[in-house]
């Protein structure tokens, strides 16, 4: 429970610093989730994050299947994808510049 709470915690601060708060700000007009293949836990999940995104944002937002954690570091770093699912491991490799 408690992994569930600081997931949804940080998603939610990704979410604002994405969004803006600057009242000239309008926000992105979708945003695209990049999960995993699918088959992978990743998958659905990031289905279901979308639905859930669109229904109480307000913003359209579709999921993307992806190669995995790696390849998602890479969508969200060229700007085409907004949030990426990736593994603690991968994550750490990305923030360090490693791997």
């Amino acid at each position: 429970m408690t992994r569930i709470c600081l997931i949804l915690g940080l998603l939610g601060a990704v979410l604002l610093s994405t969004l803006g708060t600057a009242a000239e700000s309008t926000g992105p007009e979708t945003l695209t989730i990049s999960t995993s293949s699918p088959g992978s836990v990743y998958y659905p999940y990031g289905h279901g994050l979308a639905i859930m995104l669109t229904k109480y944002l307000g913003v359209t937002c579709t999921d993307q299947a992806s190669q995995a954690s790696a390849q998602n570091v890479l969508l969200v770093e060229q700007r085409k994808a907004t949030l990426g699912f990736v593994t603690m491991g991968v994550a750490l490799q990305a923030w360090n510049g490693t791997g």
